[in-house]
Order: C-alpha cells, then sequence, then structure tokens
C-alpha cells in the first residue's frame, strides 16, 4: 500500500522554539492556524490527484484543533484522511538548538511506522506546506525501481550554513561517528520530502535509536551535533547506502516572496510536487478561504487547479502590483509580529 502523509505538532506553553517563517509564539493557536491551514490545503488537493493511496496525518494532539470555528477533523474525515496519534519520545533539550524543536517528531513517526506497517508499504511524508500539480503514482513507481527508496538533494555549497551546520561540518561529524577519515563531501537530503518502503525506514529507524544518545552527549559536551531532521537523515541514509537524487525531477524547494528571495525558472510545470514554505502565511491562507467558500470542492476547478496554484501560491511571474502587495503584507506581518512578540515577553517577566 502507498501512502501519502504530513503532520502536524502543537508545541504546548513551557516547550516553544522559534519558527523564523511564522513568527509567531509557537504554543499559540495563531501559530497552529497557519500550519492547520496548511493541512487543510494540503490534503484536499492530494486527494483531488491522489484518488487510490491512503492519506494519514500524524500529530501529537488528541483532538485536532479548530480553525478559527472550522472544524478541519470533519473535512479530514470528508477527505479519508486517518488521523494517527504519535507521542513525541525524543524531545531534545530545550538549549539543544533555539528553532524547529519539534522537527525531531519526524523519528517518532518512523518509529510508529516502522512498528504498524507491513515491510512493503511505501510511505511519502511531506511537509504541510507542499501541494501536488500531478498525480503521486510515478513518484511511488520510481521510489519501488529504486528498491523502495527517493530523496531530495539539495546541493548547497561546501561552506554554506544550512540550519546551524555546513556540508564540510556535516563531513566532519560523518567521520568521526562512523569512526572513517576518507569520507567525501555529503549530500543534503532535504527533510520536506521522505519516501521509502517500511523495510528500509526499519534500517532507519534503528540507526537512528543508536544514534540518538551520542547527539544528546555531543550536546552535553558543546561539541558538533546534528540540528534538524535533514541533518540527521542526511547521515542516517548515507550510512545505510541510500544515495542519489531522485526525487529531485518530481519535487523542488521553490522560494517565491520577492522580499526576500525568488528562485522561480518557469519550469515548475514540469514538477509534481511544490514546496513553497514562504507562502505559509500568505498563499496558503489565500487558498484556504477560497477552498473553504467553495466547500472544500474541486470538481468545477479541475481545469484550473494549477494554474490557481501558480497564481495563489506566487509561482508564476508576478506583476507590479503582485509585488507591492508582497513587500505591504510582509512589512504589516512583521511589524504585528514584533508587536505581539514584545508584548509576550513583557507579560513573562
Amino acid at each position: 500500500m502507498d501512502y501519502i502523509c504530513t503532520w502536524f505538532y502543537a508545541d504546548q506553553k513551557g516547550e516553544e522554539s522559534k519558527y523564523a517563517q511564522t513568527g509567531e509564539i509557537s504554543s499559540s493557536q495563531r501559530h497552529w492556524d497557519i500550519y492547520l491551514r496548511c493541512v487543510a490545503v494540503f490534503y484536499t488537493i492530494s486527494r483531488h490527484f491522489n484518488k487510490l493511496e491512503k492519506h494519514i496525518l500524524f500529530t501529537n494532539v488528541c483532538t485536532i484543533p479548530v480553525i478559527r470555528n472550522f472544524d478541519l477533523m470533519q473535512l479530514l474525515n470528508e477527505l479519508q484522511v486517518e488521523v494517527v496519534h504519535v507521542d513525541f519520545n525524543r524531545i531534545p533539550p530545550k538549549a539543544y538548538h533555539l528553532a524547529w524543536r519539534n522537527q525531531f517528531f519526524e523519528f517518532s513517526i518512523l518509529e510508529y511506522v516502522a512498528e504498524n506497517y507491513n515491510e512493503n508499504d511505501n510511505f511519502l511524508l511531506l511537509d504541510t506546506d507542499c501541494v501536488f500539480v500531478k498525480p503521486a503514482k510515478n513518484i511511488f513507481d520510481e521510489a519501488k525501481a529504486n528498491d523502495g527508496f527517493l530523496s531530495y538533494v539539495i546541493d548547497y555549497e561546501a561552506h554554506s550554513d544550512i540550519n546551524g551546520l555546513s556540508r564540510t561540518q556535516m563531513k566532519v561529524l560523518f567521520e568521526d561517528l562512523l569512526n572513517d577519515s576518507n569520507i567525501s563531501l555529503p549530500e543534503y537530503h532535504g527533510g520536506e520530502f521522505f519516501l521509502s518502503s517500511v523495510r528500509n525506514i526499519k534500517k532507519i529507524h534503528s540507526d537512528f535509536i543508536a544514534l540518538w544518545p551520542k547527539l544528546l552527549e555531543k550536546n552535553r559536551n558543546g561539541q558538533l551535533k546534528f540540528t534538524e531532521e535533514a541533518h540527521i537523515l542526511s547521515y542516517l541514509f548515507y550510512k545505510n547506502g541510500f544515495r542519489g537524487s531522485g526525487a529531485n525531477q518530481f519535487i523542488r524547494r521553490i522560494w517565491t516572496n520577492p522580499v526576500f528571495y525568488r528562485n522561480t525558472d518557469g519550469k515548475e510545470s514540469e514538477l509534481y510536487i511544490w514546496h513553497v514554505p514562504a507562502e505559509k502565511r500568505m498563499g496558503f491562507k489565500t487558498l484556504f478561504k477560497l477552498l473553504a467558500d467553495n466547500k472544500f470542492k474541486l470538481d468545477h476547478l479541475s481545469n484550473d487547479l494549477v494554474p490557481l496554484l501558480t497564481k495563489k501560491l506566487g509561482v508564476s511571474n508576478l506583476s507590479k502590483k503582485e509585488v507591492v502587495h508582497y513587500h505591504l503584507s510582509t512589512y504589516i506581518d512583521t511589524f504585528k509580529k514584533r508587536i505581539r512578540n514584545n508584548f509576550h515577553h513583557a507579560t513573562r517577566k
């Protein structure tokens, strides 16, 4: 069976960390709403393209929060999305890294999958800010032809900082952990895309269990360590001989906000999945409202869906008016976030 999945983790008060793209307190409803809107859009569009694949939402909450009076759980039921509760079994210490503590929740998901599914099942786990623009069947077929594995490789420069670690530093850490001084510059596998058979997931999870205490020890000693799930996955893939960039023909991390950085190239229509992280607050919010107004029915949009996604997610060429909109929205959001965060810190003193 082929599974399409994403996940939602709700930080609770006292366990917050930084999420630069939302700018909200991570235990707040505002922060949750940003990701929950993405969840609603993700599964609505995936189910439109992927009729036969099973869909799962992994989460740490027992009850899916509503989004400003919108019943997301009802939508998930209508879309036949199974909601699976997973405990966060290995939470990093607060001082481990300032940002994205909940990224390590992915390894609790992999543990659950390894223990509860058939070895020949295949799991595609994506970030919530991804959208399908074509059916996933060819992606799964490519993975099955590659011994049940597919990854997305981002070719960062050797010394570029990737969320606290460069590929050069990854090499040093790989050599230390594997006791091998002859490792070439490692590949960096983007964490937004994970596709593997359960057979391979069992290997990855087993190695993670052995790795985790070593990372905690390095953290205690102030030594070099992996700071995000993609660093760890890149290491575990290397250790198990999983190589290549087979998913690069299907997915790309597309930056759309001209205030910061755009890398659209006009070839996005060749892809199957768009990862648009800069659109969490803007494009996904607009799409959520549009879909809600249409009761999340896409039948009448079938021929226009991809052009609609192209427009609303900023993937198309931007008009001058759209560029101005990005600038105004970004600056207004930044101002509002600063006010809220200052108030939050003031009230905690």
